[in-house]
């Protein structure tokens, strides 16, 4: 339920409670995730309200979503999606 939630490093599973409102999701930025830059993280609409109050999933520094501007929006009640950096500057929904 906070929004804005700014992801972790350590996150993998990030589960968002949409009942109360839109929320948004800040991913880190691909540069400082250390190691080889490769991390995924699943993010799920457990609030399953996600076609009201939509999760706004925003980057940082320049990084993009699908090489297009962020943020991706869920809005689809109790979805989930799956993303990764490809190691450079993008995260790719999968």
């Amino acid at each position: 339920g906070d929004s804005p939630y700014t992801v972790l490093n350590s996150d993998e599973i990030i589960g968002v409670d949409t009942r109360g409102g839109p929320v948004t999701v800040t991913l880190p930025q691909i540069s400082t995730i250390g190691g080889s830059n490769y991390k995924k993280y699943f993010i799920s609409d457990e609030g399953a309200n996600a076609g009201t109050n939509n999760i706004s999933i925003a980057t940082t520094g320049g990084d993009t979503i699908s090489s297009a501007p962020s943020p991706f929006i869920i809005n689809v009640n109790a979805s989930t999606v799956s993303i990764y950096s490809d190691g450079s500057s993008n995260w790719i929904i999968f």
